[in-house]
Formats: structure tokens, C-alpha cells, sequence
């Protein structure tokens, strides 16, 4: 069983329209796989993790599908699949349907940390995955206060961040297009900034030349 400081929950979000790719970008393919498909798997694939959400909301019938086909047979742990009706009012309404989901979850008052990735980073590697999770667990280990755990890739702050249970108040107070990253400012020695070598967690698929740029 894993220790109390290193328990973890996944959430991806899934729900925005990517309209600068046409529209449902998340079901493009990328090496046989659609794009929502390599999230999740990486989710799937990194130890610890307790349970994890998908939070979907434009084209929901279509990737509930593509999980449901991809994701049929019996995953490491729990997954739920959380529809977001609110989904065209920007990013922060996404993030609060997928924090109640995971609030509603057996076992969720035992979690230390949400990993939270954007369902349009197909790059990220999955050992990064391992050391955010590994690096907020020692985090909490040492500070019943820490808050947050964020990748940086040559000084520039990337994604997926590790929140802590202690700042889904404040993440309930948001509004519009404001993400997690809002309150990091305001954390202080609560926050940790963990350099990694994966250019990954930089790089989201929002244009076409993104998309024509995966490797």
C-alpha cells in the first residue's frame, strides 16, 4: 500500500472544442492513437495513482466512445468519465467539475495530490509523470503545507501540475479562463518548482502547426 504522502489521483482535461484545429482535436490521431488516448495511457502508467477523471465537454459522445473502445477491458485503478455542461465558459469550469468528481470518488479523503494534464500534451513523458509524483510526496513528507508541484523545462513552468487537497477552495473561487496557475504566485515556500528534461511539458497541441509538428 502506498504511503500516506504519495497518494495521488489523475485528472485530464478534455472538454475545450480546439477550434483553432477545426474542432475535436483531442480525437486527431498521433501514432495510431488519438490524442486523448496517450494522456490517458500515461496516466494509466504511473504508479501510485488511485483513480483518475476525464473531464469532457465539447464532442463528450465521441470521446466517451473512443475511451470506452481504447479503455474496455479493466484499468490499473478506477476511471470515470465526467461531462463538464458548462464547458464553453472557459477552462475553470472544467477544472471544478473534474475536482467534485474526484471528490466523489471512494477513498478521495486519503489522496495528497492531483495530477492534472491537459488532454492536448501528447509529448509528456511518462518517467516526468513518475518524478512529479515521487517529488510531491517527498514534498508533503517534509511540509504538511505543501501545496503544489510544477515542472519547469529550462526555466520556463510547464505542465501537468500536482495541486494538494488544501488549495480546492481557492480553485472553487475561479472563474473564467483562470487555471491552477493563478494561485501559484501566492504560494510561497508551499509551492515546488521541479526542473525536468522533457520538453513535453511545454509543448500543447493548439494549432495546426503544432499537430503537423509531433514527431
Amino acid at each position: 500500500m502506498p504511503q500516506a504522502s504519495s497518494r495521488q489521483a489523475g485528472l485530464i482535461l478534455a472538454a475545450g472544442a480546439g477550434t483553432r484545429l477545426g474542432g475535436g482535436k483531442l480525437l486527431l490521431p498521433w501514432r495510431g492513437k488519438a490524442l486523448i488516448v496517450h494522456a490517458l495511457e500515461k496516466i494509466l502508467n504511473t504508479p501510485g495513482m488511485q483513480f483518475a477523471v476525464v473531464v469532457t465537454g465539447c464532442q463528450a459522445p465521441a470521446l466517451r466512445r473512443t475511451l470506452k473502445s481504447t479503455f474496455s477491458r479493466d484499468t490499473p485503478f478506477p476511471l470515470r468519465v465526467a461531462h463538464n455542461p458548462d464547458w464553453q465558459e472557459e477552462q475553470s469550469t472544467s477544472l471544478q467539475c473534474g475536482i467534485r468528481a474526484l471528490l466523489d470518488m471512494p477513498g478521495a479523503d486519503l489522496v495528497r495530490g492531483v495530477l492534472i494534464l491537459l488532454g492536448d500534451m501528447p509529448l509528456v513523458r511518462e518517467e516526468t509523470l513518475r518524478l512529479l509524483h515521487s517529488a510531491h510526496g517527498e514534498a508533503c513528507a517534509r511540509n504538511r503545507r505543501h501545496a503544489a508541484t510544477v515542472p519547469t523545462y529550462q526555466g520556463q513552468r510547464g505542465n501537468p501540475v500536482i495541486l494538494s487537497p488544501l488549495l480546492f477552495p481557492a480553485l472553487f473561487t475561479l472563474r473564467g479562463d483562470a487555471g491552477a496557475r493563478t494561485l501559484l504566485p501566492s504560494l510561497g515556500e508551499d509551492l515546488l518548482f521541479l526542473p525536468v528534461s522533457d520538453e513535453g511539458v511545454i509543448r500543447d497541441i493548439d494549432s495546426p502547426e503544432d499537430y503537423a509538428a509531433l514527431p
